[in-house]
């Protein structure tokens, strides 16, 4: 789960303009870094190989659904 600010950051699809407010707004504020760094490490490390692929299997059966 991405917290933004807190473990990542994030930009809408497809936003080029959303893209580089982002951008700007993770390089003003380096001196978060190294705490972002350890709580995105923190939240990887509890996500599982499995929940991913079973994460990825229900999104592609919903596509194939939608079809």
């Amino acid at each position: 789960v991405l917290f933004r600010s807190i473990n990542g950051f994030a930009a809408k699809l497809d936003d080029k303009a959303a893209f580089l407010q982002m951008a700007r707004n993770v390089m003003s504020c380096r001196s978060d870094w190294p705490k972002l760094r350890a709580a995105a490490r923190s939240t990887a490390l509890t996500i599982s190989w499995d929940a991913i692929v079973a994460q990825f299997e229900a999104m592609l059966v919903d596509k194939a659904k939608a079809r």
